[in-house]
């Protein structure tokens, strides 16, 4: 659109930050620093996800003028642990679960909600494992990537996103190559593993994609030879 700028915002994911760069400009939302993008906004881990939500959106509210555009949303926001129903601490895991995975997907979808622009792309990232299986071993991360799952079908039949023509994607890697994953595992098979940036370059063509998939698709990353590939459920 002539005279306006194309805001992404990113919360968390270093690797999709560089896929965008120099294609849009580039609001990072982390709970650590980050001087690489356009623009930066700090979460603080003392704060409640209220006062979080309500300071960033007051912050997105004072800080851009008509000339942004708000196309996409990229939430890449993740945890993971191990454990059982029977595990001690489950419950506990489960509330460490959630936010790592699940506020991060409602906080986006709470800024979606009100800057979002029509036609606009907001894309969750879930997990195969758990869309896939039932998953008792990883019980708590199961129960909250479920939940972004959940969440991606409910808002793509949301009334002001269809009226806004705004679609939803939620995103389904299977192990993803980090420095995370790799230390925590240094005697799995990592032939199958994702690279992140693979992974970028899939979700930069869906955003860019005059023939976009329908709002509340899932997407499933896979490799293929070394290379990273999609498949719409």
């Amino acid at each position: 659109m002539s005279g306006e700028v194309e805001l992404l915002v990113l919360l968390i994911g270093s690797k999709i930050s560089n896929k965008f760069r120099g294609y849009f400009r580039i609001l990072n939302v982390d709970y650590e620093q980050d001087n690489k993008n356009d623009l930066f906004y700090k979460l603080n881990k003392s704060d409640s996800f209220d006062v979080n939500k309500n300071n960033l959106l007051s912050f997105i509210n004072d800080s851009f003028s008509k000339e942004y555009y708000l196309k996409n949303i990229i939430c890449t926001a993740g945890g993971f642990e191990m454990n059982s129903i029977s595990s001690p601490d489950i419950f506990n895991s489960y509330i460490k679960m959630f936010k790592m995975n699940s506020e991060p997907s409602i906080l986006s979808s709470v800024v979606a909600s009100k800057f979002l622009n029509k036609n606009g792309n907001l894309i969750f990232t879930g997990a195969l494992s758990t869309f896939k299986n039932p998953m008792p071993s990883m019980l708590s991360y199961s129960l909250a990537k479920n939940f972004v799952h959940s969440l991606n079908i409910s808002l793509s039949q949301d009334q002001d996103f269809v009226l806004k023509n705004i679609s939803t994607y939620c995103l389904l890697p299977g192990t993803i190559d980090t420095e995370t994953n790799r230390n925590a595992m240094p005697d799995a098979d990592k032939s199958q593993w994702l690279k992140p940036e693979g992974i970028a370059e899939n979700v930069f063509m869906v955003c860019q994609s005059a023939n976009k998939p329908t709002s509340g698709s899932f997407i499933e990353l896979f490799n293929v030879d070394g290379f990273v590939n999609m498949k719409i459920i």
